[in-house]
């Protein structure tokens, strides 16, 4: 399959899973405000790990807006260290990968 074909395919993919997470972030800032509002003056654990639950939702979603924005730009696929081309395989295993050298679960798990 050609680079152009396989692109389409992953920005399809990089597409939904932003609207995905902006879903997912407006979600957990509603039911945050709505907890914060009724629990004025008290804090549990609970509320700090919601609040890091949102910061890691807005990191991936800044991952996949920056590899949407690098295919509008011809760059999506070249890795930031070197200038070198991603392989394929890893861009469709890590689609918002920025390095060749970018850690992946899956290839952990293959080891």
């Amino acid at each position: 399959m050609a680079y152009t074909n396989m692109y389409a395919e992953l920005y399809t993919e990089l597409f939904m899973m932003k609207q995905e997470l902006e879903s997912r972030l407006s979600k957990e800032i509603k039911h945050l405000n709505q907890e914060f509002s009724a629990e004025l003056l008290f804090r549990h654990s609970q509320d700090e790990k919601k609040i890091l639950i949102q910061k890691h939702i807005k990191d991936d979603l800044k991952d996949v807006e920056r590899a949407l924005a690098k295919m509008e730009f011809g760059l999506y696929g070249i890795c930031e260290e070197t200038g070198q081309r991603i392989p394929i395989e890893k861009l469709k295993n890590l689609p918002t990968a920025r390095s060749i050298h970018d850690f992946n679960y899956h290839e952990l798990v293959r080891i």
